[in-house]
C-alpha cells in the first residue's frame, strides 16, 4: 500500500476515533470540511476517501530516498531524495 494512502486512512480513522466519549458520531462530515485543500464535506469515510484518492496528486507514489548520518550515537535527517523516471 502506499504511504500516502496509508496516512490518508489513518488520517481518516483519527477523525473517526477523535469524537469525545458518549457522544454520537456522525455518519458524514460537516459542512465546510476539508482535507488538504479538498472539500469533502456531507461524505462519509469511504466517500472521502475516493474524493481524495481521485483528486488529489499521487507525488508519494514514487521512491523516495532518506539520507541520515550517525553523530555521537545519534541520527540526524540530512536529506531527501527522489529519482524522477
Amino acid at each position: 500500500m502506499k504511504i500516502f494512502r496509508i496516512l490518508l486512512i489513518a488520517g481518516l480513522f483519527v477523525l473517526a476515533i477523535a469524537a469525545p466519549t458518549g457522544a454520537a458520531t456522525p455518519a458524514t462530515l460537516p459542512s465546510g470540511a476539508t482535507i488538504a485543500g479538498v472539500d469533502v464535506s456531507g461524505l462519509d469515510s469511504a466517500g472521502a476517501t475516493a474524493k481524495l484518492q481521485s483528486t488529489l496528486p499521487a507525488t508519494w507514489e514514487r521512491p523516495v530516498d532518506a539520507y541520515f548520518r550517525l553523530r555521537n550515537g545519534n541520527w540526524k535527517l540530512i536529506g531527501f531524495e527522489r529519482t524522477i523516471h
